[in-house]
């Protein structure tokens, strides 16, 4: 029996020597491969990280401006009279910020739940009537892909004929503080 096997392998050395080749080299591509994915998650992480703090940032100085400048934060409130250069500037600052985070959720940049987040946080800004008006002015000069998505978020969330004012939720899916 141990001479049929010492036959063998000394018939086959070639083949059997091929076979171990293509056994290691697979293992090594499935390793690079499995090491490239890794580094490729890390990469993107960092990247929706990176992302994210940029969009967080800007909001946060828009606010801090707003908190700042008593005409800018009527215009957060959507109060009636506010000043209208102060306003379009204002508003624009915001859109400008939302084209941003348009661009980040259309590559698919960061996690559903941040998507969630992000996405309530532009429609309940765009409810605001100052917005709205200054969108149908300024809106046109957004890229389409933006337009169209500012457009379904302003359909989707259009009040109800007969809506009731008493509700505990707005209509992007926000609780009312208060409940």
């Amino acid at each position: 029996m141990t001479g049929n096997i010492e036959t063998w392998v000394a018939t086959n050395w070639f083949s059997l020597l091929q076979t171990v080749s293509i056994v290691t080299g697979l293992v090594v591509i499935a390793k690079q491969q499995r090491d490239g994915i890794r580094q490729r998650e890390k990469e993107i992480i960092k990247r929706e990280a990176e992302s994210l703090d940029k969009v967080l940032d800007v909001n946060q100085q828009l606010v801090i401006l707003a908190l700042s400048h008593p005409q800018l934060f009527a215009v957060l409130r959507d109060a009636p009279g506010a000043d209208a250069d102060m306003e379009q500037c204002y508003l624009q600052l915001w859109l400008n910020q939302y084209s941003r985070v348009h661009l980040y959720l259309k590559h698919k940049i960061f996690r559903d739940e941040q998507v969630e987040n992000l996405e309530r946080d532009i429609c309940r800004f765009m409810q605001m009537h100052n917005m709205q008006r200054h969108w149908r002015r300024f809106g046109q000069y957004y890229p389409e892909s933006f337009q169209k998505y500012i457009n379904g978020i302003l359909k989707k969330n259009e009040p109800p004929v007969a809506a009731h004012l008493d509700t505990d939720s707005d209509s992007c899916g926000h609780q009312d503080a208060s409940t």
